[in-house]
């Protein structure tokens, strides 16, 4: 009996290694929640993050009647180099013709993925699709795609130090963190429900300690 177990144990590591290769090979879609990508993740905002933070924030300047700012800011620090004005302008005309035009046909899910890197999961492209979706305080899904180019995380897990070193000052990603912890997340759900056996409580408590609010 224990050796049956231990090669189905085997054969089934074999089956996921298996399945998990084909997806990569093949692009297979997965519809998540935006929480999914939203969630801090090992208790920091990603880059990825910091820069969904900073579409919203312009989503919310071009309501306004203002231009894009941060679009092109964080383009500049990501590549180290300056934008010509005629680049500037061009840039933030796309954002803004992207968001009348969602505002207008709506936001089909279906038309393009968003890339996810799923060691750990979290987004790699399609910050802008999030991030209108967050604005608007809807709960969506989304298809997300991980495939070979993907699998790993395009930008550090660590945010603020990536920008940090790429010229943002400590004003600068204080508002994109505050604004992101205490205003984005406030309206889009990156909560799990879990039920625990009283006697890992404690345990449970201390793992998780580090990761957010635990109720």
């Amino acid at each position: 009996m224990q050796i049956l177990r231990k090669t189905k144990k085997i054969l089934r590591g074999i089956l996921e290694k298996t399945d998990n290769a084909i997806q990569l090979r093949l692009g297979y879609a997965h519809w998540l929640h935006i929480g999914d990508v939203l969630a801090p993740c090992r208790g920091k905002m990603t880059g990825g993050q910091f820069i969904v933070a900073s579409r919203i924030l312009d989503i919310e300047r071009i309501r306004s009647g203002t231009n894009p700012y941060w679009q092109n800011h964080l383009c500049e620090a990501i590549y180290g180099e300056k934008m010509t004005e005629a680049h500037k302008a061009k840039s933030n005309d796309g954002f803004m013709r992207l968001v009348e035009s969602i505002d207008a046909r709506g936001l089909n899910p279906a038309f393009a993925q968003c890339s996810i890197a799923n060691h750990p999961l979290v987004l790699n492209n399609g910050t802008h699709r999030v991030a209108y979706l967050a604005a608007t305080g809807k709960n969506g899904y989304l298809p997300f795609v991980c495939t070979q180019r993907d699998s790993k995380p395009w930008f550090p897990l660590d945010g603020r130090e990536y920008f940090s070193k790429r010229g943002l000052d400590g004003e600068e990603l204080d508002l994109l963190e505050e604004y992101y912890l205490y205003d984005v997340l406030k309206n889009v759900r990156t909560w799990l429900t879990a039920l625990i056996r009283r006697e890992y409580i404690e345990k449970f408590e201390q793992e998780l300690a580090g990761f957010g609010e635990i109720v």
